[in-house]
């Protein structure tokens, strides 16, 4: 038979009226993987409680229902607590609006700036310089020269922030990463080694 360990997590959030999933009140280790069935298994529990328990045996029972052909071990923990989360609050308008209006005052006064930039360095005067170079004429309004310009301003903004903004955002893990993620490859290495023990006794 197929080894499949588990172990049941100290406790659990659930939000109302979903379903409660096996994997969210135990972990389920196996060497040849999770068996698909068990990914998704509902649990049943009890409605209009707040929290409850889910024990070992409960677990026990679903898993050899899917699947009668695994030998079932506890590694750790024998029940799980689930505590019912109260429904969260339905947002109205309110915060919509306030984004739209924040983005417009961001966006209005950034237009602004810039404005005031082009009208400090008097770049209609140098856009006029430039037609004036490559055509030899002068003119008031250079829409050959403005729109390109307008067009490229704004690509090189948006090529910068995507170019540069997910190296700001990469970070070092901490050191509460780095516990967490030894602890893991602890576990998984103890399980592995029980299972060869006894698999090879």
């Amino acid at each position: 038979m197929k080894k499949c360990f588990i172990s049941m997590k100290q406790d659990t959030e659930l939000e109302n009226g979903q379903p409660l999933y096996i994997t969210r009140v135990a972990d389920i280790w196996s060497p040849g993987g999770i068996p698909g069935p068990l990914k998704k298994m509902p649990l049943p529990y009890p409605k209009g409680e707040e929290a409850f328990t889910v024990s070992f045996p409960q677990v026990a029972q679903a898993i050899t229902f899917a699947c009668p052909e695994l030998e079932l071990e506890v590694v750790d923990g024998i029940s799980c607590k689930v505590h019912i989360a109260p429904p969260r609050p339905k947002r109205g308008l309110g915060p919509t609006l306030m984004v739209i209006l924040v983005c417009i005052i961001l966006f209005g006064g950034a237009a602004a700036a810039i404005l005031a930039f082009h009208h400090d360095v008097d770049m209609l005067g140098i856009q006029q310089g430039i037609w004036e170079f490559f055509t030899g004429k002068k003119q008031l309004l250079v829409p050959w020269v403005s729109i390109p310009y307008c067009v490229g301003l704004v690509l090189g903004v948006g090529l910068f922030f995507l170019r540069f903004g997910k190296k700001i955002k990469r970070k070092l893990p901490n050191p509460l990463d780095i516990s967490m993620y030894k602890a893991q490859e602890d576990i998984k290495q103890y399980q592995q080694s029980r299972w060869e023990s006894e698999h090879d006794g």
